[in-house]
């Protein structure tokens, strides 16, 4: 690892990307679920937009603190340090929980062990297992830390671990956690396939396609995964470049896309704007007619057909 590293002139760029899809994005996305009650976020996947939120606040820790004062920049450096290398493993941990429960709701219930464990274990340890990593893996670079404060140097960016062999820690943890995500989605797209290929074939009379919905949403969780795994590999790698520093602040943006591109939560938004609209028109001063209690709202209309859409296979993606 260069010691020599200085990406400050992309110093707009990271900020950019962190802001717009962790700082902007994903919180919008996250009070649109706890909001709107036809938006259905699992709390896996509302925790998953959480730990990003909380990595892209860390990853702009040393910019937001005008940490370029001397007096500042270690102490700075090392509070980052430490968080960083916890925040990845705790968002890829996150990530793992969505599969994890994907997977058992694509199972058969009575084929399954997980569904005789109560419901409250079952999301205590789904939630709370990413912050359990999270704590772990910042307290333990934190004590490495305070022993060698020499191992810590700044990108221009923030802070990392300068040390090789301990900074491999943890974005080895990561890879192997999303070798195991990668695999889980190999197998869902099997069963799922397999699930409608047997009922394509129990009602062989009646025309059924694959959900294009379902098949986009998934295909961009597989690219997502791939591209979190490209960037765990990057940094085990001893080929540094400005690539290797650049994308990961990439990820919360691609969550954003991943799981802001839901039909329920286009449909919330869409409602809000056409909502907007229609307040602003009606405060116009207008006529009484008899006929308006026996005329429909059309965006409220077309909400609700679009919410009485059957729903997707239970792959929460």
């Amino acid at each position: 690892m260069p010691d020599n590293l200085d990406l400050q002139h992309l110093t707009s760029v990271y900020l950019a990307l962190l802001i717009s899809g962790g700082q902007v994005g994903l919180p919008v996305v996250v009070l649109t679920g706890l909001i709107y009650r036809k938006v259905t976020l699992h709390p896996t996947i509302s925790n998953f937009c959480v730990t990003w939120i909380v990595y892209s606040i860390i990853h702009c820790l040393y910019l937001y603190t005008g940490a370029g004062k001397d007096t500042l920049r270690l102490k700075i450096c090392i509070v980052q340090a430490s968080m960083m290398y916890g925040a990845a493993p705790m968002a890829v941990v996150a990530g793992l929980a969505i599969v994890l429960h994907a997977w058992t709701a694509s199972q058969y219930l009575e084929h399954t062990a997980l569904c005789r464990v109560p419901r409250q274990l079952y999301l205590i340890v789904m939630l709370g297992t990413p912050y359990l990593v999270f704590f772990v893996f910042s307290v333990g670079a934190g004590t490495f830390v305070m022993s060698q404060p020499q191992s810590v140097c700044s990108n221009g960016l923030y802070c990392i671990i300068q040390l090789h062999r301990a900074a491999l820690v943890a974005p080895s943890f990561c890879a192997a956690i999303m070798v195991i995500i990668l695999a889980l989605e190999a197998v869902i797209t099997v069963q799922y396939y397999r699930q409608w290929k047997t009922i394509k074939a129990a009602f062989p009379l009646v025309t059924r396609t694959p959900s294009r919905s379902l098949c986009f949403r998934f295909g961009l969780c597989c690219l997502y995964s791939c591209v979190t795994l490209t960037s765990a590999i990057l940094f085990l790698s001893d080929v540094q470049t400005e690539v290797t520093y650049m994308l990961p602040a990439t990820l919360p943006l691609g969550a954003l896309i991943v799981f802001g591109l839901r039909q329920d939560v286009i449909t919330a938004w869409f409602s809000v704007l056409r909502g907007r609209q229609h307040s602003s028109s009606s405060s116009e001063l207008e006529l009484p007619s008899a006929r308006v209690a026996s005329i429909s709202n059309p965006t409220l209309t077309l909400v609700e057909l679009l919410e009485e859409i059957p729903g997707e296979p239970n792959i929460p993606v």
